[in-house]
Order: structure tokens, then sequence, then C-alpha cells
């Protein structure tokens, strides 16, 4: 039998729409989400890679943050089904790593500092977007949980 957090845990991600993943590995993401997927069916899956990578598609161009990103598409990427694909900038990745060492004290790398990046700017706009829907319907209940 679950624990009550096990229960909480699973009652949020069933909420969540978002799994954010580096397609550096295209195969551990396809068989993770795969896996999510059983067990939340409501839940997106976002492949973030950095602008220059072509492992979905992109166009190619320079990219100087080693460990992310890809100038020749791995064949391994068809087995990855993302919902969604988002480039993040370079400027970004960089903004996103100091931010996690100012408020954290962790070095993070270039493929964390993408996700975060990512991850932040989807935090972001949800919860602006609740914010202004809450002054246009009146108050909302409060319900616990992460929303990407």
């Amino acid at each position: 039998m679950p624990s009550k957090r096990q229960m909480r845990l699973r009652a949020n991600l069933t909420r969540s729409i978002g799994f954010c993943w580096d397609p550096a590995l295209p195969v551990p993401m396809a068989g993770i989400s795969e896996r999510l997927r059983a067990e939340f069916p409501r839940i997106k899956v976002v492949a973030v890679e950095p602008v220059g990578s072509v492992t979905f598609g992109g166009r190619p161009g320079k990219r100087n943050i080693p460990g992310i990103g890809a100038s020749v598409r791995p064949k391994l990427a068809d087995l990855a089904k993302p919902d969604r694909i988002v480039a993040v900038k370079e400027e970004r990745t960089v903004e996103a790593c100091l931010s996690f060492v100012r408020n954290y004290h962790l070095l993070v790398g270039g493929s964390t500092g993408t996700v975060l990046a990512r991850c932040t700017a989807a935090s972001s706009r949800v919860q602006s977007r609740r914010h202004h829907s809450r002054h246009i319907r009146g108050p909302r209940r409060k319900v616990p949980g992460h929303y990407l």
C-alpha cells in the first residue's frame, strides 16, 4: 500500500502538465517518458535543447557550451517522442546556471542549466496565467502541487 507521501506525489503528478528532459541521451528519454505516460496519461514530455542543436530537427548553429546539443542528429532520437521541442538560447542557460549557484550553492552543467532555464520560464508563465485569471474570474481554490 502506498504511503500518504506517495499518494500526494501521485496526485500532484497527475495534475502536472510537463516533464522536461535534455535529449542528449534520447534512449533514456524514450524509456522514462513511456513509463510516465503509462502512469500519468495527461503528462506532456518536453525535449529541451540549445539553439543550434539538430537532435530534433533544429537548424544547425554554433554552440559554445559543451556537453549539450548535437551537430549530427542521432538515429536513436527517433525513439524519443516528445510532445513538444523547445530550443533555449545559451544566454538563458548561463543565467539559469548562475541563478542556481546563487540560490542553492551548487554548480550545474550546461544540460542541467538548459533544462532549468526552460522549467523556470514555464513556471513563470503558469504563475502569471494564474495571477491574471484570478483577477478576471475572482479567487480560485488553492491547489497544492507544482505545475510546469
